[in-house]
């Protein structure tokens, strides 16, 4: 029997919480990207890439940042 090391499982956050949102509306006001990708923000907030997207789209609806390449796999995003 081989002995393998079970793996802590982490959790990550689903749901876009106020303190998230308010965080990273202080980073797009810093302007401390030039681009924004969900993976960026899923590394740096500790979110899932689902959450980073939803994220994405509502600071798109609301115009703090825009659209620059829609692709399929990687939406890429430019603060205004």
């Amino acid at each position: 029997m081989s002995s393998k090391k079970k793996r802590e499982e982490i959790t990550l956050p689903v749901e876009i919480s106020r303190e998230l949102y308010d965080k990273f509306r202080k980073d797009i006001g810093k302007k401390t990207f030039k681009f924004i990708t969900p993976y960026m923000l899923a590394l740096q907030y500790s979110i899932k890439i689902s959450t980073a997207r939803k994220l994405l789209k509502i600071a798109n609806k609301q115009g703090l940042i825009k659209l620059y390449s829609g692709g399929r796999r990687t939406p890429i995003y430019i603060i205004e």
